[in-house]
C-alpha cells in the first residue's frame, strides 16, 4: 500500500497571492493526485492544509472520500473517484479561503510544522489499523511550500524530522515562487526525500509527475532534480542566518548568533543561566 500525504502551504493566500495563481496551482496538484490514484490500485492520498489561522487541517482522506461532500454527478470521460476527490479538495479550499479574514494580524508564517505532525499522525493511524502483515505500507509526505522560514518553527520541524526518520517516512518538498527554504531543504535531505525549486508555475505539473510521482524504491534509477549540497548549519532565531557557533537557551533551545540577556522566544533570563 502506497500512502501519499500532501501538505499544502496556504499562508500566501492571506498575503496577496492572486486567486488566479491559486487556481492554476490547484489544477496541477489535482492532476498529480489523480495520477497517483490511477497508478496504484491500493494507493491512498490525504491532503493537509497549513494555514496561519487554523494551523494544520486534514481536508481529504481518499479512503473516506465517498462519505465527503460531492455532488455525485460524473463528468463525461472522468473516473468517479477522481471527480469526488476534486470536489472535496475544491470544497474544502473554498471554506479555508472564506475563513482567511480571521488570520491574526501579527501572523508571519504558516504552520507547516503543525501540518507535518498531522500528516505523520495520519500515516501512523494507517499503519496501526493495517492488520495484514503481508501488505507492506510505504508512506511519504510531499510539502508544497511558498511561505518563508519562521524561526519559531525550527525546533518543531526538527522534531518532525526525527519522527519521520523513526517511522521510515520520506518527506519531499516542492518549493514554489520564492526563495529557497533552509528548514525544508534540511527536512528533505535528512529523510531521504527530494527538494525541488519551481520558479515557473506552468512547469508545476511536469515537476510533480516526473520528480514526485515515482516510488522512492526506483528513484535511484532516475535522474531527478535537486541533489545539491545542503547547508545543515542551524539558523539563529534572531536573524534567520546560518551560524556555526551560537548561543542556546537552555529552556527552549532557541539559537542566537549574538549573546542576549533575555530569550526572545520564551522570555527566560539568559544571564541567570550562565
Amino acid at each position: 500500500m502506497d500512502v501519499l500525504v500532501l501538505v499544502l502551504d496556504l499562508f500566501p493566500l492571506t498575503n496577496g497571492l492572486s486567486k488566479e495563481t491559486l487556481a492554476r496551482a490547484v489544477h496541477h496538484i489535482l492532476v498529480f493526485v489523480n495520477a497517483h490514484l490511477a497508478l496504484r490500485f491500493d494507493g491512498r492520498v490525504a491532503v493537509v492544509a497549513a494555514t496561519a489561522s487554523k494551523g494544520g487541517q486534514l481536508i481529504l482522506a481518499s479512503d473516506a472520500v465517498a462519505d465527503s461532500v460531492s455532488d455525485g454527478r460524473n463528468s463525461i470521460g472522468m473516473y468517479k473517484q477522481f471527480k469526488q476527490t476534486d470536489d472535496v479538495i475544491a470544497h474544502k479550499l473554498v471554506q479555508l479561503l472564506s475563513d482567511s479574514k480571521s488570520v491574526p494580524a501579527d501572523a508571519s508564517s504558516s504552520c507547516v510544522a503543525s501540518a507535518l505532525s498531522i500528516a505523520l499522525s495520519y500515516i501512523n493511524r494507517i499503519k496501526k489499523t493495517n492488520t495484514d502483515p503481508t501488505i507492506p505500507i510505504q508512506a511519504r509526505i510531499l510539502v508544497i511550500s511558498v511561505s518563508p522560514d519562521s524561526p519559531h518553527e525550527y525546533i518543531p520541524i526538527m522534531n518532525t524530522i526525527f519522527a519521520a526518520k523513526k517511522d521510515d517516512v520520506i518527506i519531499d518538498v516542492c518549493r514554489l515562487l520564492g526563495s529557497t527554504s533552509l528548514f525544508l531543504s534540511q527536512t528533505a535531505a535528512s529523510t531521504g526525500g527530494v527538494f525541488v525549486q519551481v520558479s515557473d508555475l506552468d512547469n508545476l505539473v511536469t515537476v510533480l509527475l516526473h520528480s514526485f510521482l515515482p516510488e522512492p524504491a526506483i528513484r535511484n534509477t532516475l535522474c531527478l532534480p535537486g541533489g545539491g549540497a545542503v547547508d545543515f548549519r542551524a539558523s539563529c532565531f534572531c536573524h534567520k542566518r546560518p551560524c556555526e557557533i551560537a548561543f542556546v537557551c537552555s529552556v527552549c533551545l532557541s539559537i542566537f548568533c549574538q549573546k542576549r540577556d533575555v530569550c526572545m522566544t520564551c522570555g527566560s533570563d539568559l544571564v541567570a543561566q550562565q
